[in-house]
């Protein structure tokens, strides 16, 4: 046990506290209460660990785990400073006499402390899961099976052909668009290369490492995190357009409403949407069998993504189809792979 830096070693949250407390006693008397109450809301809405907000039940819970680790730390080194003639020295003698007494019972709580700190981050992370209404489990080798069902059901849906089609439908939706633009799953970046070369602010997100490392080395702004992830550290109204393909048909139900929500406080107004799918038709035929096994859940139909982008404010929705024509008279259309575009209204 490091027995003297424990006192400067403090958390952010307890710099960050300290320095609103030392804030407030100065502007006494200058703020009123709403105001000094509007305030602390608004530290706990943007504080890093309370992503949801002070009212949030998952962010009080991400709050309380944070504190108990942040205080799960005791110092044995008591302070000695006395406003009393002698008041320093007679502690000091004191602090001598009983340090091997306060060390060794300091020990035992901070070691106690530490593993209900762990326990209770372990908690976090599961009621995280429930929350989100998901029946992930934890794997072997970390994180979720989720994610790891999410990442093997993410087999080429969109390669070839169907990625040119893709590419050409994304710059003529997004090419009056003037701001950041995100793709999801960005593999390698072809489609972020594709938006910097018609002079698009673009950048990549992607689940797959080796993928994603290709297109940085190659010079392309990509990042290997999960959609749901990166798209709750970003700030509301970021994004002028979104690109996400490769990745809707393995979302549980419950993730698939919370992208929906994410992307409608990223998005800014008037920003561009686009939603590429699997058609159901298509799903667990041919190209698509090992993903449709893999994964934990079914693509929606184009209808399903219509009713539910607007009902969370989306607007100008309409659908393109990647159409297969087969036979020699091109009378048989198969339908692979379908995009909704949609806006966010000023």
């Amino acid at each position: 046990m490091n027995k003297g830096s424990n006192r400067q070693e403090k958390t952010f949250l307890n710099d960050i506290m300290d320095e609103i407390a030392q804030e407030a006693a100065q502007a006494a008397g200058e703020l009123s209460e709403a105001a000094s109450r509007r305030l602390d809301d608004l530290f706990w809405q943007f504080a890093p660990f309370s992503g949801a907000g002070r009212n949030s039940k998952s962010s009080q819970f991400d709050r309380i785990a944070q504190t108990v680790d942040a205080f799960a730390d005791i110092d044995a080194l008591v302070p000695i400073e006395s406003h009393k003639p002698g008041g320093a020295y007679l502690k000091r003698i004191i602090r001598k006499l009983t340090f091997w007494y306060m060390d060794y019972l300091a020990y035992q709580v901070v070691s106690f402390a530490k593993a209900a700190s762990a326990a209770l981050m372990a908690l976090n992370d599961r009621l995280g899961l429930l929350e989100r209404g998901s029946d992930g489990y934890p794997s072997r080798t970390g994180g979720s099976q989720r994610q790891n069902w999410s990442a093997m059901a993410q087999v080429d849906k969109t390669s070839g052909p169907a990625r040119q089609w893709l590419v050409q439908l994304a710059l003529q939706q997004l090419n009056s668009v003037n701001g950041r633009v995100l793709h999801f799953d960005c593999d390698q970046g072809y489609l972020v290369d594709a938006l910097i070369n018609s002079h698009t602010d673009a950048y990549g997100v992607g689940q797959n490492e080796k993928s994603v490392n290709v297109g940085v080395r190659n010079g392309l702004d990509l990042r290997c995190e999960g959609i749901i992830e990166h798209l709750s550290s970003l700030r509301s109204g970021t994004l002028k357009g979104a690109v996400l393909n490769d990745c809707l048909e393995a979302l549980f139900l419950n993730d698939r409403y919370l992208l929906l929500d994410l992307l409608a406080k990223k998005l800014s107004p008037n920003a561009k949407l686009l939603l590429c799918s699997v058609h159901p038709d298509a799903w667990g035929k041919d190209d698509y069998i090992i993903a449709a096994d893999l994964a934990p859940a079914k693509p929606f139909d184009p209808k399903t993504w219509s009713y539910l982008l607007e009902k969370y404010g989306f607007e100008d929705i309409s659908v393109h189809d990647e159409g297969v024509y087969n036979g020699t008279d091109n009378s048989h259309i198969t339908r692979n792979l379908y995009c909704i575009t949609a806006s966010v209204p000023n």
